[in-house]
């Protein structure tokens, strides 16, 4: 089935999808994560959005149609990359007349997240890996093509709102989540939403360093499971750790995975 988006000013419009391989976030569950944005009162002008893992761009462009006033898009494939540009075209988005800004960045997503780290070792660290950057004049769209997350400004601007889409079989969802947790990039109240199998068990309830990363819904549709996060708190959002157990897990059944998490788990020192 086709993928559209749900609401606001391109509403019905449909997303058109690169040619490569892709599992884009279905309809359904897209629905019910901008029900929660909305329910948490978390979709303003004045709010910033990370579309990670963008493929097409559905969620940014939801979004954007919805009157967010910045949003960015990363993924890695070129492909990716042009697609968000013509659907962003294809839409009129960013309105005009609205104080809407776009960036899209082709970048691995770990690594993204690990520049603008609070730890400013491993920040440069990672800036190490990667290299220079190529800016286009895409008008009001902004296209970065490189991995470097540092190129969108001198200094990281946090987002409110980071939404993780990763391919299930090819990330790691630890090394993932810890990138994630341990940047800057997050806002306090920030709401970070990550869509994962439900074979793999249930994301643990908190994350990052002291516990950054608060679970606040941890909601299954079909085989997909949407995870909420809230960094540190957020007025009228209520932590539910109770929702993160592993009755995900046992529902799973038979071909059920472990839980991929090793990094959360503290090694004991070497003797």
């Amino acid at each position: 089935p086709s993928l559209r988006i749900v609401a606001g000013s391109a509403r019905g419009r449909k997303v058109v999808s690169p040619d490569v391989y892709l599992r884009p976030m279905m309809q359904k569950v897209r629905e019910a994560l901008f029900s929660m944005l909305v329910q948490f009162d978390a979709l303003s002008d004045q709010c910033a959005i990370l579309d990670v893992f963008a493929g097409s761009g559905s969620v940014g462009l939801e979004a954007l149609s919805r009157g967010v006033g910045r949003a960015v898009f990363v993924d890695m494939s070129p492909a990716s990359i042009t697609t968000v540009r013509q659907n962003l075209a294809s839409f009129g988005l960013p309105t005009p007349g609205a104080a809407q800004t776009v960036e899209i960045v082709q970048s691995d997503a770990i690594n993204f997240f690990r520049q603008a780290a609070l730890d400013t070792a491993a920040a440069q660290a990672a800036a190490l890996t990667l290299g220079g950057f190529e800016e286009e004049d895409g008008g009001p769209v902004r296209v970065v093509t490189a991995a470097s997350a540092m190129d969108l400004g001198p200094q990281p601007r946090p987002f409110d709102v980071v939404v993780l889409t990763p391919p299930y079989e090819e990330i790691d969802y630890g090394e993932m989540m810890d990138a994630v947790a341990g940047s800057a990039y997050l806002a306090e109240g920030a709401l970070v939403v990550v869509e994962y199998p439900v074979e793999m068990g249930s994301m643990p309830p908190t994350l990052g360093p002291n516990g950054r990363l608060r679970g606040v819904r941890n909601r299954r549709y079909g085989r997909t499971v949407l995870a909420v996060y809230v960094c540190q708190q957020r007025e009228g959002v209520d932590v539910r750790p109770e929702e993160f157990d592993d009755i995900l897990l046992r529902r799973g059944g038979k071909n059920a995975k472990k839980n991929k998490f090793p990094s959360r788990q503290k090694k004991e020192p070497e003797a």
